[in-house]
This record gives C-alpha cells, structure tokens and sequence, in this order.
C-alpha cells in the first residue's frame, strides 16, 4: 500500500525552514519505495494543515483510514527516509486523539540555536530595532538578546540591545519619559503618539533589568522616568493586564534601585485592586507580578502554587499548550502566551516545589517551539523559557533573614534568575546556575564576587 507524506514549509525566508525545504526537495530526488511526499506552503494550504492539528508539525504521515503520524520532533539534522520510516512503523496506527504529548526531553539546544538565529536575522542594523516598517519596541525581543548575550557572551547580542535603545530614547519615539507603541517608519522618526501604561511598564522593566548586566546609568535614569510618567496615563482605560504589568516594574525597580519600600507598597496596592479578566495574558502577569513579590519579601508562597494551579487549570488544553479565551476569538495558541506561561511555570516549580508545574512548562515549550521558530519575531518570546527549559533558572538561596544579603542577591538581576528563601536560624547564600554551584557564604560580598565570577565568565 503507498503510503502519503505532506511536508509542510512554514516560512519561504526563514532559516530553519529553508533548510528544511531544501533537504526534502533533495530527498524527494529518491523516495523510499511505496512512498509519495509533497511539498505544502502552510500559508497557502492552513484549511488543508488546520485539518491535522492547530499548529502544523513539520511532517505528516497519511493513511487510507485517515489516521496520520505527525513527525513534530524532527530537526533537520535528523531528517532522512531511514528516521521517517522507521518513526512510522513504531507509530503506525496513532490517531489524532492518540497524539501523546512529547517529554520535555525533546526541548534542545539545536531549537535554542535556531530561535538565537531569527533574532540575529529580524535585527534592523542601520536603524536598529527589528524587522521594518511598522517598527515596535518588541521589549520581549531585547529581553531575549540580552539574555543571549549573558549565555554566550556573543557580542552581536548586546549591540542588538544597546543600539536600539540608544536609538529609540534617543527619537520622536521618546518625550519626557513617554515612550510611543510603534513608529510608522523603519527610522523611528514618525511615532504613532499612542502611548500606553503596558508598553510604559514593560520598558521600564527592561531598562532595570537591562542596566544590571549592561552598567549604563541612564538606562536607570530614563527607567525612573518612565515609570513616573507612566501616571499621567489613564490605567483604568486598559484594566488588569496593564496593572499587573505595572505592578511588576515597581517590584523590579525596588531591586533595582531599593527603596523606603514605596514601590513595594505601590505594587501591593495594585495586586489588590485588580482582578482578571478572561484573557490568559492576565493571569500569567499577575503570576508573574507575585513571582517578583516574593523574591523581594520571601512571602506569597502559597497564592503562587494557588496561581499556577488557577493558570493551568483554565488555560491548559489537552494538547498540552495554553489557549487565549477571549470573548467572540476562537482558540489561539499564541507563542506570546504559551512563552511566557512556560517561563512563570518553570519559576513557579522553583518556588513551590511542585513537579508538576515543571512538566507541564517544559512540555508547552517543546509543543510551541518550532512553531515559536517560524513565528518571526514573536518566536523570540521562546528563547528565555527554552533557556529556563534546558538550565533552568540561576538560583541564589538565601537562608534566614539577612537584609545585607538580599541586598547583594539583587545585584544579579536578570529574567533567567531567581532567589529562593529558605526558612533557617543561620544566614548564608548559594548561587548555582546549571551545572554549576558555588560554596555556601555569609559574607554579602562574597556573594557578589560569585555572581560576577559567574557573570564575567560566559555563563550568565
């Protein structure tokens, strides 16, 4: 009996998808015997690929009994006849509702390399920012280069993240700490003059956490600014989203620049006064708001796991991706989301100690990853949660109550780190990240020479 393949190519410029596309046209020159393939444009067939699952797999395997293997694992690396026969055979037989949802595993460096790629690729070098005309901040795309750029020390990275801010504080984009959505042009020169408290709080988020591993003052100083002008912004226009946003940039900008505690009562106040919608995005904010709460006081342990259950429990379809609720929109798997979900998830595991928090964070990443690397520049929400993923994040432990200590703690301040509290009478730190621990101390500045030893050498 023949049997059917369709190979489905996301993207016509993409990297991977080249790749991809150039390694099937090549193996379709000698199919296996009793097998056919084609080629598909997923863009100009999705009735066709939305037949077979939400987010198309790269490859799909067709039966006469319409049943189907989807190959969603496979790199191009791995991509050959041998494997796909093989992979068939072993699978022969699952159906749609069979799909068993991958293992965590399954997440690799080979993913995070290719996602490393687009940001290299969408990266604007004359005008800075990415992609063109109409050019957004795309703070999550920064977030992401500068996490790149604290892994492997690639020098590309930081430009991408010093040009553009540079470039966009330095614009028509930017008045008296009042930061546009988007500029019409690719140069920055013509702002759309709309200004929101979610794009202010989300700026000024990365300008703390950026001038923690990039030492310019006037990141803090335009932070500052930022955040202050933020109030003169209508917040009761954009609801809970934005305030948990907001809520989130006080608590960063209290380890950032600590204060008499006025940004952490100014984000408790806001934490009280909003409650969710029935957009996903909210949920994971305010998660992502207690997340940065607790690692300032140490407290809300609880209302964290009650959080992450609350997120999983609504949000989580039994393909083991998170879906967007919104009223009157059919379900949509959106990188943004899932990204970030996965991210306060795999954070949240940390905190509670509930394995299962970690499963199912790894498990969305791997789903969403591919489908992150042909997202264009929304599939760079994915690298800071496959890095979470593969290393998990860089713990410092405090033991007991040492405000000395807490203090050299938020001298490391970046999205992939993490300080956990640990209840004990003697005081001391940890700091590990991946496979990598330093000796206990008690000393705050010893502490901060480990985190520069870690910082300086390549790892972080």
């Amino acid at each position: 009996m023949l049997k059917r393949g369709l190979v489905f190519i996301h993207s016509t410029t993409l990297p991977l998808s080249v790749r991809i596309k150039e390694i099937i046209e090549e193996r379709l020159k000698s199919p296996p015997e009793g097998w056919s393939f084609e080629v598909v444009d997923w863009h100009k067939e999705r009735d066709l690929a939305k037949i077979f699952c939400h987010y198309p797999p790269r490859i799909v395997i067709l039966r006469d009994d319409n049943r189907y293997i989807p190959l969603d694992h496979i790199c191009p690396e791995d991509l050959n006849w041998k494997t796909i026969v093989r992979i068939s055979q072993e699978e022969d037989g699952i159906s749609f509702e069979d799909d068993p949802s991958p293992s965590w595993k399954g997440v690799t460096d080979v993913i995070l390399a290719e996602l490393g790629k687009n940001a290299l690729f969408f990266f604007d070098p004359y005008n800075a920012g990415f992609g063109h005309s109409p050019k957004f901040p795309h703070i999550q795309g920064l977030l992401a280069s500068l996490c790149l750029w604290l892994l492997e020390r690639d020098i590309r990275y930081r430009k991408i993240v010093e040009e553009t801010v540079d470039v966009m504080l330095h614009s028509p984009m930017y008045k008296n700490g009042l930061i546009s959505t988007f500029s019409y042009s690719h140069s920055w020169d013509d702002p759309s003059e709309e200004f929101t408290v979610l794009n202010q709080a989300e700026m000024a988020t990365f300008l703390f956490i950026a001038a923690k591993s990039i030492p310019r003052r006037v990141y803090i100083d335009k932070a500052f600014e930022i955040l202050d002008a933020t109030y003169r912004l209508d917040l009761t226009l954009e609801g809970s989203l934005s305030a948990f946003a907001l809520a989130r940039a006080h608590l960063v900008a209290h380890q950032a620049h600590v204060d008499n505690k006025g940004h952490l009562n100014k984000a408790l106040k806001l934490l009280e006064d909003y409650i969710p919608g029935s957009y996903i995005g909210e949920y994971i904010e305010r998660l992502l708001a207690y997340i940065e709460l607790y690692q300032c006081t140490g407290g809300y342990v609880d209302e964290i796991a009650s959080l992450s259950q609350e997120l999983v429990e609504k949000f989580l379809t039994n393909k083991r991706v998170f879906k967007n609720s919104l009223a009157n929109i059919p379900e949509i798997y959106g990188v943004e989301e899932n990204a970030k979900a996965a991210e306060a998830l795999i954070k949240a595991h940390a905190i509670t100690g509930k394995d299962s928090l970690f499963e199912v964070a790894a498990s969305v990443v791997e789903r969403m990853a591919k489908k992150a690397i042909d997202s264009g520049l929304f599939g760079l929400y994915m690298i800071i949660p496959t890095v979470l993923a593969l290393q998990r994040p860089a713990v410092i432990k405090l033991y007991g109550k040492d405000p000395e200590m807490l203090l050299a703690a938020y001298t490391f301040l970046n999205p992939l780190r993490l300080i956990l509290h640990i209840p004990s009478r003697e005081t001391g730190a940890e700091l590990c990240f991946s496979d990598r621990c330093f000796p206990k101390t008690r000393d705050p500045n010893q502490l901060r020479d480990y985190i520069v030893s870690l910082t300086v050498s390549g790892m972080l």
